[in-house]
């Protein structure tokens, strides 16, 4: 069975490149949420194995961190993984409960370092995913 997770980014372009990426590279089950009210009801229906979490939505509101929150609450606790641009943020999202930062040094890496979250969070919980193939063969 594949790891359930959640990406919720309200930039779409970003949350359905990297869903899709996600679904294909690491073979998962992937669901999709625009904000904060739409990720509370999946979490509300469905299980998640990894949550990945931008923390600003709604003009600069950080309404990550309470979805942090929930997720963290949830009895069979999935891991978190934030992405966020926001550096002043994430070690609130940490006292939260999130257990993995992609932060500006994985915007500036470009995907390959989520991926790297993803993998961690997802093997935390029981799963091995594939590696992501190196660049040039090596």
């Amino acid at each position: 069975m594949a790891p359930r997770i959640l990406v919720v980014d309200d930039e779409e372009v970003i949350r359905k490149a990297f869903s899709r990426t996600i679904r294909v590279k690491l073979n998962c089950d992937v669901h999709e949420a625009a904000d904060t009210a739409e990720a509370r009801s999946l979490v509300d229906t469905y299980s998640y194995d990894v949550v990945v979490t931008d923390l600003s939505f709604s003009k600069g509101k950080l309404e990550g961190l309470s979805l942090i929150e929930k997720v963290g609450a949830q009895p069979r606790r999935p891991g978190i993984v934030v992405c966020s641009g926001y550096e002043i943020a994430n070690s609130l999202a940490l006292a939260r409960g999130a257990d993995f930062l992609a932060g500006l040094a994985a915007l500036a890496a470009g995907w390959r370092l989520k991926f790297v979250l993803v993998r961690r969070a997802a093997y935390n919980q029981g799963f091995s995913l594939p590696q992501l193939p190196v660049r040039g063969g090596h």
